[in-house]
């Protein structure tokens, strides 16, 4: 249950103001909005809020990343070992708006390198660099 709630207050509120939309609609089209039978529970709300959100997070990654919990958190294990980690959700050319991605160094390494990018490959390189030196 506990992870249900971090959920909900982690959907931003555009998301959670779609289905909150949807639902009332559906609700008004219900007959006999008297008869319990025919209301939709607010437990429904927030399961049909986590079904329709898509989080961002990281899904494939390196031997030397370690994920938290939520998958929000990396952590690189090696200090001398490359690995990439991936989001889960793809961004491709027919992707129309502006995606927005903020990153926090919690715990920075001074003699290790960091690089954040978009990779472009088919497959993808969990366990090397992936860009070229300059």
């Amino acid at each position: 249950m506990a992870t249900n709630t971090f959920k909900i207050n982690n959907i931003d509120e555009r998301t959670k103001d779609i289905v909150n939309g949807y639902t009332k609609n559906v609700q008004t089209i219900l007959p006999q909005r008297s008869n319990p039978y025919f209301n939709i529970p607010s437990a429904v709300y927030g399961m049909i809020t986590i079904y329709y959100h898509q989080t961002e997070h990281f899904s494939s990654h390196g031997s030397y990343i370690t994920l938290n919990q939520f998958k929000d958190t990396i952590k690189h294990v090696s200090s001398d070992q490359a690995s990439t980690v991936y989001g889960k959700v793809s961004v491709t050319k027919q992707d129309i708006g502006k995606h927005i991605w903020k990153f926090k160094i919690i715990e920075p390494n001074v003699s290790a390198i960091l690089t954040i990018g978009i990779d472009s490959s088919i497959k993808p390189i969990l366990n090397r660099k992936f860009f070229t030196s300059y």
